[in-house]
């Protein structure tokens, strides 16, 4: 069985393989936040939370 840890890690790995794609702590805590073209479109919280960044358009599509 993959650890939680172990399916981060490859998707963290996954993720730095696409262009313009960078993984980086947000200032001095330890939120983990994935930016594509220098803006953040994902966070992480812990192991295994991701917050995804929705546009307005996804949001009322969705009915979120």
């Amino acid at each position: 069985m993959t650890s939680v840890s172990n399916l981060r890690e490859e998707f963290e790995k996954r993720l730095l393989a696409l262009p313009h794609v960078s993984i980086a702590t947000w200032k001095d805590t330890d939120l983990v936040c994935v930016s594509f073209a220098n803006k953040e479109i994902a966070n992480f919280h812990g192991a295994n939370i991701l917050d995804l960044r929705l546009t307005p358009k996804i949001i009322r599509e969705e009915q979120l």
